[in-house]
């Protein structure tokens, strides 16, 4: 058996590896929402409420309309030989 003041000196070293792990998670936890709530409002700013931002978002939408029937155009053969869970594994393998 190891000495008591070993046993006791290992847990304190472990139990301080935890806290100071857990204090990292938490600040990392926090810078992460605190960039990503920046780039949520950055990307408000620019999209909503300047007219560059608008114009993208009218192109986005009309290209969307566009693109919606062309893409449906080419991708409805390929579905109707292909299953769709084949697809699936497919895109999952893919990842």
């Amino acid at each position: 058996m190891e000495p008591v003041s070993t046993a006791v000196s290992a847990r304190s070293a472990v139990a301080a590896r935890t806290a100071v792990a857990s204090r990292t998670g938490l600040v990392l936890g926090l810078l992460t929402a605190v960039l990503a709530s920046a780039a949520v409002w950055l990307t408000w700013r620019v999209f909503v409420t300047t007219a560059e931002g608008q114009r993208v978002d009218q192109a986005a939408m009309d290209g969307a309309q566009f693109g919606r029937t062309r893409l449906w155009q080419v991708a409805e053969p390929v579905l109707e030989v292909v299953s769709v869970p084949a697809l699936g594994i497919v895109l999952v393998a893919a990842m």
